[in-house]
């Protein structure tokens, strides 16, 4: 289980992002690297927040669930849109992969819906949305003003 929890929060921060954090320092026992106590604790506090299954259940439908199945196409699927599409990704998110936020992109411009993309220029992976800040206040700003 434990092995679990910190594979899942490999999801989450590339490994750039945690030599910047923890350089391959040691805990102060000396016992364990920083890093594989960050996961740790990260884990434990992910598990308490949901079951393991649950989350495994979440992570296969976000990335196993297709709204094109029996519909033909994305832009088939896109097309009776009347709303404004804004997304937002990351460049280094091995999670949502922003090449393929690109891709649904250039889908909505075919259909000539109003679109917008936006990108969090960062290091730290998924986690990149809760870490830059500022980044985020200046895309989102315009957005609800």
């Amino acid at each position: 289980m434990q092995d679990a929890r910190k594979l899942a929060m490999l999801l989450y921060r590339t490994p750039e992002s945690f030599k910047q954090k923890f350089n391959r320092s040691k805990t102060e026992s000396n016992e364990q690297y920083k890093v594989e106590s960050w996961l740790q604790y990260h884990g434990e506090a992910l598990e308490k927040r949901f079951q393991l299954l649950a989350y495994q259940m979440m992570n296969f439908l976000l990335t196993t669930v297709d709204i094109t199945t029996g519909r033909g196409g994305l832009l088939d699927v896109v097309k009776p849109l009347k709303s404004k599409v804004i997304q937002i990704g990351v460049d280094s998110d091995l999670f949502f992969v922003a090449a393929e936020n690109k891709d649904t992109k250039k889908v909505l411009d075919q259909a000539n819906i109003i679109n917008q993309y936006h990108e969090i220029k960062s290091i730290h992976g998924h986690d990149a949305f809760l870490i830059e800040h500022d980044q985020l206040t200046q895309i989102l700003k315009p957005i609800f003003d």
